[in-house]
């Protein structure tokens, strides 16, 4: 009985959590436009993701989380190139 609890409050965090995220994903789209908001999905996507293969002992999952990190750094930079 206790498992069902908790699972239910996890499943309720996770729908707050993700409530909070989408409205700020919907505030960047409508201040910024589609683009922005596609970039900024794509980047906290690869941030969620990238950061525990970075804390991971298994060489792959390292080296998946660097590529990962590294494709946020050349976005930046293409999109910097561009705004100036």
């Amino acid at each position: 009985m206790i498992g069902i609890s908790i699972t239910i409050k996890r499943v309720l965090l996770i729908a707050v959590f993700l409530t909070i995220v989408g409205i700020m994903r919907g505030i960047i789209y409508l201040k910024y436009g589609i683009g922005t908001a596609i970039i900024a999905h794509y980047v906290y996507n690869t941030v969620i993701i990238g950061i525990p293969l970075l804390r991971s002992q298994n060489l792959h999952f390292l080296i998946s989380g660097m590529i990962e990190i590294l494709m946020i750094v050349i976005l930046g930079k293409q999109l910097r190139k561009k705004m100036l």
